[in-house]
């Protein structure tokens, strides 16, 4: 395999007039016919720099313009520091040096098998193949020596530089405070991901089969044991590797150096964020987490620590307490708090508050593909606790949460839960209070089970729909409590079906649920709109309550059983005390379901109906 690479590394540059900017053009890699970086030379430089503590350079370069006096802070010191040439310029020699060492340590195991050459420029340039006739012959007594050849082959392996680069920006905030060498981490960073691009081409290299110079690809059948890796195969293989020929026919009589083999899957790491640990932010661990890993944070307030989790599988778990995330007006990818890429997520006892973002959706979670379980959580003073996108393989999970304060801007409809159009949705001891004019729960799901929640907007709640499920699909409502606040703009409070029908099953069934109206107004405590819905989507209610003024299966298409209205104020849903005295009415009013109901509620609930 013949390979190829060279680095480029350069150091800090500075924009006049404005923060320095550390330009990065870390790599320069040849990425055709494989890889291989030979290392950079690195000068030397001065002592000051090595450290790359911003807050010390520009310190010390201060107190050498002019001796401090004792009535000068540190911070004007730093500020001198700062304006003079010799800050950028010494800054981008530790910059430099830190990148190049992290580079060079990064465990880089294609070195081994991979050959470094030096090539000039940027254009393609043809490896040379020396082949030829060069078989020695018999000498006779006074014979000639027979003339031989030898001569470039056709076909060499093409080559051909491609830079890899990335500006990093250091605000002069960071400078100043830069007492722990945050600046050093960052370029180290830098370095080791280089490395990994590097190992990353090489890596897939291998794995795109190239074509060598005899126009084969690298992993023929020609040349390829097929059988599983013992001492025969090996045997068998090198055995081809002996016998491959030159393209003028002359054996190679090759001898294997190397056997590269996939690493087996690393083990999963945890990663523990908190202030007094080696990570104290949470978009550091974000960055660093790798697939399978384990985050836990430790408890305080982490303000405007948004992050963007791209991780294949994740767990993430607020420990020693609930760690509380204040959005503190940023947000990750315009989109809220957290947002989750395309993968499976679990997250565990975590607060998430004040999400902000300009078109009025921020949300404490935005979770985009994938799987994502969501425990113990907190979502509270935010445009939207949570959020999803459009992805019909997508399944949200959320158990034990609590949901409540949207906040109350003029025009805008904040909803504390927000499921798009995605597979599955299952919603299950949750806390939901204080909307405002958007509404409580609202999904799009093509199948939800809503499962012993407390739906209770509550005093100082204005949420519409409690309730509401705008394109049918399959809907379970089993065991919850759904009270809607006297000053309620609107007087549904479970919609199904309001939009139109989107899935192919559509089948809203409410068993078990206490519906409460606290307000004088008549309320709707269900409404389907069987016009805009298929002809065959059912609707069943068994064994559910009504408290307050209001209809409920009046009028209603499908099958209802063992239903129950109370007057006003029977039932305090803010005491949510439902122990039935001795003597009430309600005794002896709740009817078993019928067999085939029973059994559609089962099956809608599994999937399989």
């Amino acid at each position: 395999m013949r390979c190829l690479a060279a680095r480029e590394t350069t150091g800090p540059t500075s924009v006049p007039g404005s923060t320095p900017a550390f330009t990065l053009s870390v790599l320069a890699l040849a990425i055709r016919s494989g890889t291989h970086c030979c290392a950079a030379p690195t000068s030397t430089t001065h002592p000051l720099a090595e450290s790359l503590s911003a807050r010390k350079i520009a310190y010390t370069i201060g107190a050498k313009l002019r001796k401090p006096s004792d009535t000068e802070g540190e911070m004007a010191v730093m500020a001198r520091g700062l304006r003079s040439a010799d800050f950028a310029r010494l800054l981008a020699s530790g910059a430099k040096n830190v990148t190049v060492a992290a580079f060079d340590a990064a465990a880089q195991e294609h070195l081994q098998f991979t050959a470094a050459t030096a090539v000039e420029g940027f254009k393609e340039e043809t490896l040379p193949s020396i082949d030829g006739d060069l078989d020695m012959q018999p000498l006779n007594e006074f014979a000639e020596i027979a003339h031989g050849a030898a001569f470039v082959a056709a076909g060499g392996a093409s080559v051909q530089l491609t830079t890899f680069g990335r500006i990093v920006w250091a605000s002069r905030h960071l400078i100043i405070n830069d007492q722990l060498g945050a600046l050093k981490t960052v370029f180290a960073a830098v370095g080791a991901h280089a490395a990994q691009k590097e190992a990353a081409i090489v890596a897939a290299t291998l794995g795109s089969n190239p074509l060598m110079d005899d126009g084969a690809a690298m992993f023929s059948d020609a040349n390829t044991t097929k059988t599983a890796l013992d001492g025969a195969a090996m045997g068998v293989a090198m055995g081809l590797l002996r016998n491959q020929k030159s393209a003028a026919g002359n054996a190679l009589n090759l001898r294997a150096a190397h056997l590269v083999v996939a690493p087996s899957p690393a083990a999963a790491a945890t990663l523990i964020v908190g202030p007094a640990e080696a990570i104290t932010r949470i978009a550091d661990a974000a960055r660093l987490a790798k697939d399978g890993d384990t985050v836990l944070i430790r408890p305080g307030t982490y303000k405007g620590d948004v992050a963007v989790w791209a991780q294949k599988s994740l767990t993430i778990r607020g420990f020693g307490g609930r760690p509380v995330l204040d959005a503190d007006g940023r947000d990750a990818d315009g989109k809220g708090i957290w947002v989750f890429v395309n993968g499976n997520y679990k997250v565990e006892n975590i607060e998430f508050r004040g999400a902000r973002v300009a078109d009025g959706n921020g949300a404490g979670i935005r979770f985009e593909q994938g799987s994502l379980e969501v425990r113990d959580c907190v979502f509270e003073d935010n445009q939207n606790g949570l959020i999803t996108a459009n992805f019909d393989t997508a399944e949200l999970r959320i158990y034990n949460s609590s949901f409540s304060r949207a906040p109350r801007e003029p025009g805008r409809l904040h909803h504390l839960l927000y499921v798009g159009h995605i597979k599955s949705f299952v919603l299950e001891g949750s806390r939901f209070h204080q909307g405002y004019l958007g509404h409580l729960v609202k999904s799009r799901a093509g199948r939800n089970e809503i499962r012993y929640n407390l739906l209770v907007d509550g005093p100082g709640g204005m949420a519409s729909y409690e309730l509401e499920f705008p394109e049918g699909g399959v809907a379970v409502v089993v065991g919850n409590v759904i009270a809607q606040s006297a000053d309620s703009p609107n007087p549904i409070v479970v919609a199904y079906g309001a939009e139109s029908s989107r899935w192919a099953e559509n089948r809203l069934l409410m068993a078990h649920n206490t519906l409460i109206s606290e307000g004088w107004r008549p309320a709707l405590f269900a409404r389907v709109w069987a016009d805009r819905l298929p002809a065959d989507t059912r609707f069943v209610a068994r064994n559910n309550l009504t408290v307050g003024l209001g209809v409920f299966t009046l009028g209603l298409p499908g099958w209802h059983q063992g239903n129950y209205a109370l007057p006003p104020g029977a039932l305090d849903p803010l005491r949510l005390d439902f122990t039935l005295a001795t003597g009430s009415l309600l005794r002896g009013r709740v009817s078993r379901l019928a067999q085939a109901d029973e059994a559609a509620l089962i099956a809608a609930r599994d999937g399989a109906g």
